[in-house]
């Protein structure tokens, strides 16, 4: 293998590499090859881009930048690295888009992200770059049958903060929530931590609590985040009975949550809970409130323009006409 380094791991097939001249080492990741770095300053964090030479990214590296520098300014929940870095994979990393080491064991996320050059910064399912760096503020432990909440936050907060941030209006957030409501699974999310349906269904339970929250008491889901980043727990985690005993507790003397939703009750349930709209009317159809989806909008503004072309167009014709008629009369 002339001159390549070998990485040997006892009992197991000899890895080798082609030499690299130029590499970016990171502490979970690195990168072989020629690169460029991209840093914002986000308070006391600083957030990095690693762009491989050949990569091409869905938007230029300063607007990815200010999307994440954002969405760390709205999550006042604690426990936020000195340094983050986002290694931009050039290719397909499949059905996930994008991968923070550490969640796959039910573990806090590391401080590292690898994303896929053109993961998308909106669409129906999540928004890959605000939902990746959500992961990286997520230093709790959790039981397996809480483990839903590890995705389920991080979409949550990837729709609220794009909300909380003007990226997206109140019409579009309702939109991605109805999206996920239509989305059918014989499956209970306390027992899927890491299936779709803790993508999609877990945001829907959050908007509600996150609502009862609000309307109860002075607290919003955002304290139950800061507070799991901080508690502490024995080494199996939060589990759900924790979770709910806290909320019981600290809103106890405020008025009587709804009867209609329960955070024991919900994850347990085979049907989605109703989300917690922002906008009305509530009776308008699924269908119609997708229309508002940011990927959606395009398409609708495309069929706008095409309308008023056609419009302008007719009325061309029939004024032609008429002055074609009164020219001959």
């Amino acid at each position: 293998m002339g001159g390549c380094p070998v990485a040997r791991i006892w009992g197991a097939v000899q890895v080798a590499f082609e030499p690299a001249h130029k590499g970016y080492l990171g502490s979970r990741f690195a990168y072989l090859g020629e690169y460029e770095t991209k840093s914002v300053q986000a308070g006391c964090q600083e957030i990095t881009l690693v762009i491989p030479e050949h990569a091409d990214l869905i938007r230029p590296p300063d607007q990815i930048l200010d999307v994440l520098k954002e969405t760390a300014y709205r999550l006042p929940v604690g426990r936020a690295y000195d340094q983050v870095r986002i290694f931009v994979y050039p290719g397909d990393l499949g059905d996930v888009g994008g991968y923070v080491r550490g969640t796959e064991h039910g573990v806090n996320a590391g401080p590292e992200i690898i994303i896929q050059e053109n993961a998308s910064i909106g669409g129906p399912i999540e928004f890959t770059w605000r939902h990746e760096y959500v992961h990286t503020r997520q230093s709790f432990r959790l039981t397996p049958e809480l483990e839903w909440f590890r995705e389920a936050s991080a979409n949550y907060y990837a729709y609220r903060t794009a909300l909380d941030s003007g990226a997206i209006t109140p019409r579009e957030y309702d939109a991605l929530l109805a999206w996920s409501y239509e989305r059918n699974y014989s499956q209970r999310l306390v027992q899927h931590g890491d299936s779709e349906v803790a993508y999609l269904w877990g945001p829907l339970v959050l908007s509600r609590l996150d609502a009862e929250m609000r309307s109860t008491s002075n607290q919003t889901l955002l304290d139950r985040f800061r507070w799991m980043n901080h508690a502490e727990t024995d080494s199996d985690g939060f589990s759900l009975e924790q979770l709910h005993h806290h909320n019981a507790s600290v809103g106890k003397n405020t008025k009587s949550v709804s009867q209609e939703f329960n955070l024991t009750q919900a994850p347990t349930s085979k049907h989605p809970p109703t989300p917690a709209y922002l906008t009305g009317p509530r009776e308008l159809p699924v269908w119609i409130r997708q229309l508002w989806l940011p990927a959606n909008l395009k398409i609708l503004e495309m069929l706008y323009a095409f309308t008023g072309i056609l419009w302008i167009v007719i009325v061309g014709a029939n004024i032609a006409s008429q002055l074609g008629f009164i020219s001959r009369g």
